[in-house]
């Protein structure tokens, strides 16, 4: 067991053959870097963050040996699994947390995101085997899916959500689109040429139309805006 009582920033970067590490009694730390430790297992990493109440900022980059992470730190304000390539399972639960980077997790399938109140942003790209997703965000304002060809599990509470971009042929799955406030921001146009109303075509069809009528556009708030294919849109 290490203890630092004061210790507030710890960077063990490149630890080629790192595979575990002590016990850390460090109250105070707030910002660890262990990235490129690509020996470094869950558990170990899992076993150091349960020790970890004031941590702020989480970088995991290119930990290779890391395939599932719960997060426990109910201060984490970042986490970066970036390029985490043996990652499958990412959950955090924090209210303070404002930024999660998965760029290159290439193998992730399920990422769950509980109980923050201030991210406003998310961005999930190229998550080729993303299939499981909840989001409990109630401040999120933009939400950007691209690349997750595989999704087909979503739950989200995000009811601020302002902007969504999305390609919507890249779902499988027409859940996003049955979602509440991306129904209000957006629908497939019925009129559309090679369209023919079908629900069941929604996840081929090129959405350009804003689909609220007039009870819904009373409450909701001025500015909303959705992405579709490349194609912005707005309401005000």
């Amino acid at each position: 067991e290490l203890r630092f009582t004061n210790l507030r920033c710890l960077r063990l970067v490149g630890g080629f053959v790192l595979t575990d590490l002590p016990k850390l009694k460090c109250p105070q730390l707030e910002h660890l870097d262990l990235s490129v430790c690509i020996r470094l297992s869950s558990k170990a990493v899992q076993r150091i963050l349960s020790n970890l109440p004031e941590l702020k900022t989480l970088k995991l980059m290119k930990c290779s040996g890391l395939e599932t992470l719960n997060i426990p730190c109910k201060k984490l304000v970042s986490v970066d699994v970036s390029y985490c390539a043996a990652l499958t399972v990412l959950m955090v639960n924090s209210v303070v947390l404002k930024k999660v980077l998965t760029s290159g997790c290439s193998a992730l399938d399920t990422l769950m995101v509980r109980n923050t109140t201030t991210m406003q942003h998310l961005k999930l790209l190229s998550l080729a085997k993303l299939q499981r997703l909840r989001l409990d965000a109630p401040g999120l304002q933009t939400l950007t899916i691209r690349g997750c060809t595989e999704l087909s599990h979503v739950h989200l509470f995000c009811p601020h959500l302002r902007q969504a971009n999305m390609s919507s042929k890249d779902t499988r799955t027409q859940e996003l689109y049955q979602y509440e406030p991306i129904r209000r921001l957006v629908k497939e146009d019925e009129n559309d040429v090679g369209g023919n109303g079908n629900d069941d075509d929604i996840g081929d069809a090129s959405v350009n139309e804003i689909g609220m009528d007039a009870e819904e556009a009373s409450n909701q708030q001025d500015g909303i805006k959705i992405q579709v294919d490349g194609v912005a849109m707005s309401q005000e």
